[in-house]
């Protein structure tokens, strides 16, 4: 874990990519929204920082934000998701940390009695308290159609 830690979270809107493939020397670490390759389908990409843990949210409105139910580790390299959206705005957030005692990572989301970290750390994803598993996630109006 780095000494320096760092909590913050950066903004994408339903605009076209502004870099092809993320770096570690992107701007806003590269996090681009583009089309997919189906019809309503997007894919999330930015780069993920070696040991900071990702949460991406979504809003309809900029105003009440909801994660979607995974988590992603950064290991110094691109991470994507997919995404299928209905409606006509999509918003989305990332927020990442490496600290422990972070908000982030010292919340408990799912009323579990453990930190979003002690969760992770047991294998689960604090946003629901399930069993982090590779398959695809489905909520109302959203899937998570891949995760890389």
């Amino acid at each position: 874990m780095n000494k320096f830690f760092l909590t913050t979270a950066f903004t994408a809107l339903a605009f076209p990519p502004l870099a092809a493939t993320p770096t570690a020397d992107s701007c806003n670490h590269g996090f681009t929204i583009a089309p997919g390759t189906t019809a309503g389908t997007f894919v999330l990409e930015w780069w993920g920082i070696d040991e900071h843990i990702y949460f991406i949210e979504h809003s309809d409105d900029l105003v009440s934000w909801s994660f979607f139910p995974i988590y992603e580790l950064g290991l110094d390299g691109p991470l994507s998701w997919g995404v299928s959206m209905t409606g006509d705005r999509h918003f989305y957030r990332a927020k990442f940390s490496d600290d422990p005692e972070s908000t982030l990572l010292s919340t408990d989301y799912n009323g579990a009695m453990l930190s979003a970290w002690d969760q992770i750390q047991l294998g689960y994803i604090p946003s629901t308290g399930s069993i982090r598993t590779p398959t695809a996630s489905t909520m109302p109006g959203r899937s998570i159609i891949s995760a890389t």
